[in-house]
């Protein structure tokens, strides 16, 4: 829909906040109360799983970039890790709340495709809503729509949205990582949002001073937009 209609964007993804907040807020409090058997939660473990993906399959495997990670790449990923971890409140997450797994049913948008239950920080999942690489929201509208997030989530607002950056660099590792999974299975339409994704990283990454990571992504995405067409 946004595709065939940029200028409906800010439309739709406003009508599919409160649907998000919801998850965040009411059936967080229920899976809470009701004991409901969940996925283990974000911690350090998993963190360290989504960017070994990223290294090992896009970085080292697909772009073969010479030389081994810098050491200041790992120091970088374990600081916002610890800024996730470190969040005061953690909400039921979707863990993959980007387009592809948002539909219209009945003129309602409803979600699809939950990444295995678990708790987390609400940043993540707005990173995945907000910085996807399937749609390419400017950035002015993510902004806007962040902002809209964060007034409605009342008192956690304003945490949520200084995470942003943060979760978007976690995030954008893992989204890469599954790309270069994806690929080295032989699935080439993988491929063209690698450059996307990493451009999207490299912003976000030097919006919190990560400056490794940033150059790391950039050279990425350099690759990728410089390859020859298989």
């Amino acid at each position: 829909l946004v595709r065939a209609d940029p200028a409906a964007a800010e439309r739709l993804y406003r009508q599919l906040l409160p649907v998000v907040l919801r998850l965040h807020t009411k059936a967080t409090r229920l899976a809470a109360s009701s004991g409901l058997p969940l996925t283990p939660p974000f911690d350090a473990r998993l963190y360290r799983w989504e960017r070994k993906l990223f290294l090992d399959l896009l970085v080292r495997r697909r772009r073969q970039v010479p030389g081994a990670v810098p050491a200041a790449v790992a120091a970088e990923y374990d600081k916002v890790a610890r800024k996730l971890l470190a969040t005061p409140r953690t909400v039921l997450l979707h863990r993959d709340l980007q387009s592809a797994n948002v539909m219209v049913r009945g003129g309602r948008l409803t979600l699809i495709d939950f990444q295995g239950m678990r708790f987390g920080p609400a940043a993540y999942d707005l990173a995945s809503l907000l910085c996807d690489p399937y749609v390419g929201l400017p950035a002015s509208l993510r902004e806007r729509l962040l902002d809209a997030y964060a007034a409605a989530a009342g008192a956690d607002g304003p945490a949520v949205a200084r995470l942003f950056p943060w979760a978007a660099v976690q995030r954008l590792t893992q989204a890469l990582g599954a790309y270069g999974r994806l690929t080295s299975l032989g699935l080439r339409g993988w491929e063209r949002h690698i450059a996307p994704a990493a451009r999207l990283l490299a912003e976000m990454a030097g919006r919190c001073g990560l400056d490794a990571i940033a150059g790391l992504a950039a050279t990425i995405a350099g690759r990728e937009e410089n390859a020859a067409p298989a």
